[in-house]
């Protein structure tokens, strides 16, 4: 995804890193079996890793993202 961290994210580079994490969450759920839900896990896991967020931190990202985009919608 970015080279840029958690903690030196703005509140627009964490908007858009939720918004392509929930687009990549939705994609890695396209697999409907055990395998695939772990294979996703892992996949989120490794993502959110590469930035230094912790799990909370990842899915409020996500969260707001698609909150925000409901609203524009």
């Amino acid at each position: 995804m970015s080279a840029i961290t958690y903690r030196d994210m703005t509140d627009a580079q964490m908007l858009e890193w939720g918004r392509l994490e929930s687009l990549l969450r939705q994609a890695d759920l396209q697999v409907r079996s055990a395998e695939g839900l772990k294979q996703a896990q892992a996949n989120a896991e490794t993502r959110r890793k590469l930035i230094g967020a912790t799990r909370s931190q990842a899915s409020d990202m996500v969260i707001r993202a698609n909150r925000e985009a409901r609203r524009s919608a």
